[in-house]
């Protein structure tokens, strides 16, 4: 078996392990199925095989198999169908000649959508059903019962479905799944059908994060799923105490608050009381009182609600719920309901109605316009008043001293260098010495370049003198 497992041949290993469950019906045979079953890419197949696996051998499960169950369940994408099977006990049970386990089984059975058959065999007997229509992702009851010539027959009924509120959220992690899975037991007992985890997920995408805290969001995601009702679910703790420490073990009870969403409207409400939070002890309370609440839901006398308003698309909620929209035609129970119509931009309408088993209520709602909101006046506008500024004191630049220093020498030097240079100018040409008369110069002075040297140099330094001498100091700091 093991061997074939191995070099990628499941169909050998499926055949040894069935001759071998046949001959010996223990539960490591249906783990081993299911491996066989994860193998051939049955992942449906292979949940169901490996939670009846749990199921029969219980705390001989090893905590390594457990995990890795846990850990194939969590990744599961297929949506699944549950079916409640009801047929023949001590017979052996196939399903397209796989087998599936021994009758009855404890567990409801795991199946992927589509069309299968049914197959029940024991002590010279073999029973089968024809092809059988599973609708996808639902739960349903399907009765087999022995026909003639080798044939069952198979009743397929599906079961209600309800969406289960369990409440308050700050409930321990342990408490809230022992609470969860002896309310699916109980609900289950009652031939209802929880609305399936994936399914609920998927319709909680659209709406907002608190949905199920709000009557109006639990009730538009139950009518959307089609289910039959929102079980609402409160549970507290004995001990006041201990209501955020609340341990499966401990004392605690249950109040069950039952919606018809057909109705609309809430039925009753219940108290399922048991000695602790989980167990077959709580799951029995739970199913005794689902089923009174059941059975006053099927009892209460049923008519209907018609409204129409002018103009159409007005919201209606009955007795506070949201209901739908106009033209508005639904069920509700017997007896006086409140009415209220609402649109935007209009005045919200409300009346009473009485509604009487097998009639038609009627309302008529003329809806009267708002009027026009006055627009805001426009905002005063602005004065701008120009201030005068205040006269400020004049402002003294002092110049440094050793720019007033430095300025004056050179204004000085520039004056005594240009006075010598216009002096050397005015003697070039001139004789050095003065001739006799009537006698020509012997020598003559060439000053040309000298004097204006001087007297460049000289106007230079006036000029930088003077503009050192003129430019302000600066601004003192404030």
């Amino acid at each position: 078996m093991f061997t074939a497992l191995s070099v990628g041949n499941p169909g050998h290993a499926e055949e040894i392990i069935d001759r071998a469950f046949r001959a010996d019906p223990d539960p490591a045979f249906l783990y081993q199925l299911g491996l066989v079953a994860q193998a051939q890419g049955r992942s449906v197949a292979a949940l169901d095989l490996y939670r009846r696996y749990q199921e029969l051998a219980g705390a001989t499960v090893s905590p390594e198999t457990t995990s890795a169950i846990e850990h194939f369940a969590a990744g599961m994408t297929d949506p699944v169908t549950v079916l409640n099977i009801t047929a023949k006990p001590g017979m052996l049970l196939c399903v397209d000649d796989k087998i599936v386990g021994m009758l009855p089984l404890r567990t409801p059975l795991l199946l992927a959508g589509g069309t299968h058959r049914f197959r029940m065999e024991g002590p010279g007997e073999r029973l089968e059903t024809g092809a059988l229509t599973i609708p996808d992702g639902r739960e349903a009851e399907l009765r087999l019962i022995p026909g003639a010539k080798g044939t069952a027959v198979a009743l397929l009924s599906l079961s209600p479905i309800t969406l289960l509120v369990l409440q308050p959220k700050s409930l321990p992690d342990a408490t809230t799944q022992a609470v969860y899975k002896a309310l699916v037991d109980a609900v289950r007992k009652d031939h209802l059908a929880p609305l399936p985890k994936a399914r609920l997920d998927t319709l909680l995408r659209k709406q907002p994060a608190d949905c199920l805290d709000q009557p109006d969001c639990q009730y538009a995601v139950a009518e959307e799923a089609q289910a039959r009702s929102v079980l609402r679910v409160a549970v507290t703790a004995a001990d006041p105490k201990a209501a955020t420490s609340l341990a499966p073990t401990d004392s605690c009870s249950v109040m069950l608050t039952y919606l018809d969403v057909n109705a609309g409207q809430v039925t009753s409400t219940a108290e399922a009381k048991s000695t602790v939070c989980a167990g077959s002890s709580l799951t029995e309370s739970l199913a005794a009182a689902l089923q009174q609440l059941l059975t006053e839901s099927d009892s209460r006398p049923r008519g209907m609600v018609a409204v129409s308003s002018v103009p159409i698309g007005a919201q209606v909620r009955v007795d506070g719920l949201l209901r739908g929209r106009t033209p508005y035609l639904k069920t509700s129970f017997g007896g006086v309901h409140q009415i209220l119509v609402e649109k935007a931009d209009f005045h919200a309408f409300q009346t009473r109605v009485e509604v009487v088993m097998g009639k038609v209520a009627t309302v008529q709602a003329e809806l009267s316009a708002l009027p026009p909101e006055e627009p805001e006046p426009p905002p005063t506008p602005l004065q701008i008043i120009a201030v005068p500024a205040a006269p400020r004191a004049a402002v003294v630049r002092r110049r440094p001293r050793w720019r007033l220093a430095l300025g004056g020498v050179a204004a000085g030097s520039g004056i005594l260098l240009t006075g010598l240079g216009i002096s050397a100018l005015s003697l070039d040409g001139q004789c050095t010495q003065t001739p006799a008369e009537g006698a020509y110069c012997r020598g003559a002075y060439a000053t040309t370049a000298v004097g204006g040297g001087l007297l460049g140099a000289g106007l230079a330094l006036t000029v930088g003198g003077v503009v050192l001498l003129a430019m302000p100091g600066h601004l003192p700091k404030e």
